[in-house]
């Protein structure tokens, strides 16, 4: 578990022992901490599968990607600005 959902589950578990957070809504919220835990290591991995698909393809000259333009949203992955 990243450091975000950690802190998520720390700050829920405390609002439902004040009071503040029910439990439907604290079952609710854990569950949405699991899964964009879960989801954020494969998401924020497929720009970078993207470009070495993108240049592998530029240095054999095939699929018709060597004039394509590169992705919106790319360059903040990938570190060109």
């Amino acid at each position: 578990m990243n450091a975000c959902g950690l802190m998520q589950l720390i700050a829920l578990n405390i609002g439902l022992q004040a009071g503040i957070v029910t439990d439907e809504m604290f079952t609710a919220l854990v569950l949405v901490a699991l899964i964009t835990t879960a989801m954020a290591t494969p998401v924020l991995g497929w720009p970078d599968r993207r470009d070495a698909h993108r240049a592998a393809a530029k240095a054999e000259g095939i699929g018709g990607l060597r004039d394509a333009p590169e992705p919106v949203g790319t360059a903040i992955f990938s570190g060109k600005a």
